[in-house]
């Protein structure tokens, strides 16, 4: 799937794509990739981008943890 999508979208468009599936989400480059989060569901949601962020280790393994943080904190 992740070699398909990356051959369709090469030179030019962009795809929307949520996955839980870690090698999913560690196929793709912090670059093009936003981190959506939000404190509770009372709260709006934020867009970041992943290269923005700062985190230790793998990133699936941060994102179980909570450890991903703003790039600035």
């Amino acid at each position: 799937m992740i070699v398909a999508l990356r051959k369709s979208f090469k030179q030019s468009g962009q795809i929307f794509v949520t996955s839980h599936n870690p090698e999913t989400i560690r196929k793709f480059p912090d670059e093009s990739t936003l981190y959506l989060d939000r404190r509770s569901h009372l709260e709006p949601t934020t867009a970041r981008w992943l290269g923005d962020l700062r985190y230790n280790g793998d990133l699936v393994e941060s994102l179980k943890r909570g450890d991903v943080t703003n790039g600035g904190e």
